[in-house]
């Protein structure tokens, strides 16, 4: 007769299946998830963080600032408190003025005078630097001014330029050698003598101009 035989049937694995693999998928897509929201959380409180942080930086600069405006407001006011003023000049030369137009309230120019009976002698200088620091430097080359013209009396303007000089020399070099180079004060010195109708003047990186009316004779 005829014979048969049976063939053997076969089947996927379980984990190959079409149930396991959509499994899979959506084990994958919600670990995708968690890591995603996680690094958006990560993300979110870095920024928060960046972000007090800018913050907080810019209300330390904007506190500095104001407080080194108020500084440089108050060092203008002790600056203009030691400079003669221009009605003490007026009374020594009527009609005379004063032309300063600084950047800021602090500056590094400076004038100076004195009156001896009928000898006036004056000072206009310029410091280097600017706004607080340009105020220590304005000081001391007032207190050397005051200090020549008590000491030495009547001296010219030459050696009056000298001694300045001096002193400014022996001030600068107890400072360090890289400090040195960024000091520097340009000066002039005028003296007006009516008692004997002369006028001396001597100059540090600075000049004088004599100005006079013009004349057709």
């Amino acid at each position: 007769g005829v014979q048969t035989c049976a063939l053997p049937i076969f089947s996927k694995p379980w984990y190959r299946s079409v149930l396991a693999i959509l499994a899979y998928s959506a084990v994958a897509a919600w670990l995708l998830f968690m890591l995603t929201r996680d690094l958006v959380r990560r993300l979110g409180a870095r920024k928060r963080r960046l972000e007090s942080l800018l913050r907080q930086r810019n209300e330390a600069a904007a506190r500095g600032k104001r407080e080194i405006t108020e500084m440089e407001k108050y060092a203008g006011v002790v600056q203009q408190a030691v400079i003669p003023s221009e009605e003490k000049l007026s009374k020594a030369i009527p009609g005379s003025f004063i032309l300063n137009r600084p950047k800021g309230a602090v500056s590094g120019d400076f004038f100076w005078m004195v009156k001896d009976g009928e000898r006036l002698t004056m000072a206009v200088g310029d410091c280097t630097g600017h706004r607080v620091t340009s105020l220590f430097r304005t000081i001391t080359a007032l207190c050397f001014l005051d200090d020549i013209a008590a000491d030495s009396g009547t001296i010219s303007t030459s050696e009056m330029l000298h001694e300045f000089r001096r002193r400014l020399s022996e001030t600068f070099n107890k400072m360090p050698a890289t400090d040195i180079r960024q000091e520097g004060i340009d000066i002039s010195l005028l003296t007006i003598d009516r008692s004997v109708n002369t006028v001396e003047f001597s100059g540090a990186a600075s000049q004088c101009f004599r100005v006079r009316e013009m004349s057709d004779h």
